[in-house]
């Protein structure tokens, strides 16, 4: 099988494949764990979305102010410390307090508060209508990907291994979905813009409604895709090295094939003229 040929790297697609292992105890399953132990699933995504707008301004949110939100619903965000301090942009010593992306902050709370699927939608194409023109251009739609994918492959995963540090099957799945952000962000990209420059709401519902995209509002589904993304990659490599290695053992047995070819090929008389002349040639510059 030739490398160019060998395992295509998977495609989106809202349905789990069984390559990946969701039994207790896998990444999948502590990552889906860490989730739940933020306690948000539990509160109204617009409840969660309108909090937080009401308590930031420009985007940024204040700890305090973080705090302060969780406090009012009722969820818990003190101990949670280690997971929110990856939200914060500025640890400047002349802000008087730690700011975190509010934006990052409310997608979190979008996709994993109590809600369908078309409030999601909506509440999303809400929070990066940046420009609030009622459109979201090619810029808005790869900031909203790109915040998804990185609030539900990296900040999550890393919550998880921050509670299970020594965790070596963990570890590898939350390096495994780091690194296939970049595929995965380019792949929805190009399934959802074709040649348009920007999308209405009307557009951007009936796009977000397909399958193979939906899969940004279930985060496990996500992941579970990002570790089948690149398991088939590294076997991918894995079957290049082989073929690599196979090839330069072919080379190495015809070299050795065609030396005892040689070895072994019989004097011709011209050979033995040449053998002379050789000798003669010798004799004649000694003297000289």
């Amino acid at each position: 099988m030739g490398c160019s040929e060998s395992r295509e790297i998977p495609k989106v697609n809202h349905q789990k494949s069984k390559s990946v292992n969701e039994n207790e105890g896998s990444a999948l399953y502590l990552c889906a764990q860490a989730e739940r132990n933020l306690q948000i699933s539990q509160f109204p995504s617009e409840d969660l979305d309108n909090y937080f707008h009401r308590y930031s301004y420009a985007e940024e949110l204040t700890i305090e102010n973080l705090n302060k939100v969780s406090h009012i619903i009722g969820f818990d965000t003190l101990s949670k410390e280690t997971f929110y301090a990856q939200f914060i942009i500025n640890k400047l010593a002349v802000r008087q307090s730690l700011i975190l992306n509010s934006r990052r902050i409310c997608t979190l709370s979008i996709i994993l508060g109590r809600s369908d699927e078309s409030e999601k939608l909506r509440l999303l194409f809400k929070n990066y209508d940046l420009d609030a023109n009622k459109n979201l251009d090619k810029k808005e739609i790869l900031l909203l990907i790109d915040d998804v994918l990185w609030v539900f492959l990296y900040a999550i995963p890393q919550y998880a291994k921050s509670l299970e540090p020594q965790n070596s099957i963990l570890n590898d799945g939350v390096t495994k979905m780091a690194n296939a952000h970049e595929y995965i962000k380019s792949e929805l990209f190009s399934r959802f813009l074709d040649k348009e420059t920007s999308v209405t709401i009307e557009s951007y519902m009936k796009k977000f409604g397909k399958k193979d995209l939906k899969i940004i509002l279930y985060p496990n589904r996500i992941r579970h895709f990002a570790l089948e993304v690149m398991d088939k990659m590294l076997m991918k490599e894995k079957d290049c090295e082989d073929e690599k290695k196979r090839k330069e053992k072919e080379k190495e047995k015809e070299k050795i094939e065609i030396e005892s070819v040689n070895s072994d090929k019989p004097t011709t008389d011209n050979d033995e003229e040449e053998n002379k002349k050789d000798k003669k040639n010798n004799r004649r510059t000694r003297r000289k």
